[in-house]
């Protein structure tokens, strides 16, 4: 896995072209987030009905605050959709996530956990190039996937550092669709927007090493299996339930 520091706005990510949103959601004191006007925001008690089947399938207790589905589905977590994680974990030094190590070894375990709970429901898993935006303090990454029933899911995850934690923003689809997703994706992570007083602001002491605080560590493990989790039980007819 190959993991790289950017010191300015020019991602791989970012030169994707950016579509019309129409819809702003507030979630609640959270984030604000644009969505496309052909989309809509998962229930409340579909999301906890997810998060229920997740442990009960995997014995791994996920919470997602906020999810985020293309009409176009018949039913929830249908591909195309999003999810997105709220941690309050207590601001992470910027410094930190030039561990590049660190990273990799956060990732691996993540991966390693899910592999090992989620037994035959997903396989050959791999994590893409990991990217440091340091103008806009997120981190990127992508993944794939071969999930039972369905066959190739792909994913997008973008952790935006904020002062109480991160916001972890991870969109999946199908392969053979994906591509088309990325720009809606896209937009959407960067249309994401905290209160003034959450903003990220970096500090001199950010590159000093930590002796105390936040484990990135472990913060990355969590949102690794987080992402991973999210995208493995898409098309599961025990964990959707018909759109009203």
């Amino acid at each position: 896995m190959k993991i790289k520091i950017l010191f300015t706005v020019f991602l791989i990510i970012s030169s994707l072209p950016i579509v019309a949103q129409d819809n702003i959601l507030t979630a609640g004191t959270d984030f604000q987030i644009s969505i496309p006007s052909d989309w809509v925001e998962i229930p409340r008690d579909v999301l906890d009905q997810y998060e229920k089947s997740v442990k009960n399938a995997t014995g791994q207790a996920q919470t997602f605050e906020y999810g985020y589905q293309s009409t176009s589905a018949v039913n929830w977590f249908e591909h195309p959709y999003a999810l997105v994680q709220v941690k309050r974990t207590g601001r992470v030094p910027e410094g930190q996530l030039k561990q590049y190590k660190k990273i990799e070894n956060g990732f691996e375990k993540g991966i390693k956990k899910v592999e090992e709970s989620a037994g035959d429901l997903l396989s050959n898993v791999s994590m893409g190039e990991t990217l440091y935006d340091q103008d806009k303090h997120i981190l990127w990454s992508a993944m794939s996937m071969e999930v039972a029933d369905i066959g190739k899911v792909k994913g997008l995850i973008a952790i935006k550092l904020t002062e109480y934690g991160i916001v972890q923003f991870m969109g999946y689809g199908k392969e053979d669709g994906f591509s088309k997703l990325k720009p809606t994706y896209n937009n959407m992570i960067h249309s994401i927007t905290v209160d003034p007083s959450d903003v990220y602001k970096p500090r001199i002491t950010d590159n000093a090493p930590t002796l105390f605080g936040i484990n990135l560590g472990q913060t990355l493990i969590a949102s690794i299996i987080g992402g991973l989790i999210g995208g493995v039980f898409g098309l599961f007819k025990y964990l959707t339930r018909k759109k009203s």
